[in-house]
């Protein structure tokens, strides 16, 4: 009885993470031609018809070995997109993400911004941005952006494509598939009390 109940209660949690399960994972990307770059997210991950261009164009500038230094510089006009450095754990939402927070991108209005923040990594290193794209509404993710023998990269990103508020950093959650499969799969395999005989 303790395996039936358990395994209901599995099934019941799987539901509802799956009706509630709206974050992202491994949405952005970061691609790099000679002393250019482009950072953006997957913009098809986006519900319609709130699909934009989400790029973010960068210099990238080789220094002195062991540092690199990623710089933005400007956006696609369609889409309004600020980026933060911030710190794992940090809150990305709509007080976070005000443009005179978004010190690495503030949106095409605030162009060779005065407080502008430029990335600079050391190799085995890593930084962390808080991201919004604004467009119909406000969606709000993050990307930790390192460099390692593979040279710079995207380590990790997420994004809540309802437009909650998300927190910098963890793991992605084990999917509700999984959480169903393994709720049933005990169900399945409780025994049964053998019923003694009587003649």
């Amino acid at each position: 009885m303790k395996r039936l109940l358990f395994a209901i209660l599995i099934s019941i949690i799987a539901l509802s993470k799956a009706n509630g399960a709206t974050v992202e994972w491994g949405v952005a990307v970061f691609i790099h031609f000679g002393d250019v770059a482009d950072l953006g997210v997957k913009s098809n991950l986006l519900p319609a018809p709130n699909y934009v261009n989400t790029a973010v164009f960068c210099y990238f500038i080789e220094e002195p070995w062991p540092k690199v230094t990623i710089s933005a510089y400007s956006a696609l006009l369609s889409s309004d997109t600020r980026w933060r450095l911030m710190q794992d754990g940090d809150w990305v939402n709509s007080s976070t993400m005000t443009p005179s927070f978004c010190d690495f991108f503030a949106g095409h209005s605030y162009d060779g911004f005065a407080w502008k923040q430029d990335i600079v990594l050391g190799y085995g290193e890593s930084v962390y941005l808080g991201f919004v794209i604004s467009s119909g509404s406000d969606f709000y993710g993050w990307v930790e952006l390192g460099w390692d023998e593979r040279g710079v990269t995207v380590w990790n990103s997420a994004m809540d494509i309802d437009g909650a508020p998300i927190q910098i950093g963890g793991i992605p959650e084990p999917s509700a598939v999984l959480l169903a499969f393994s709720g049933f799969s005990l169900l399945l395999l409780r025994r049964r009390k053998a019923v003694p005989l009587t003649l």
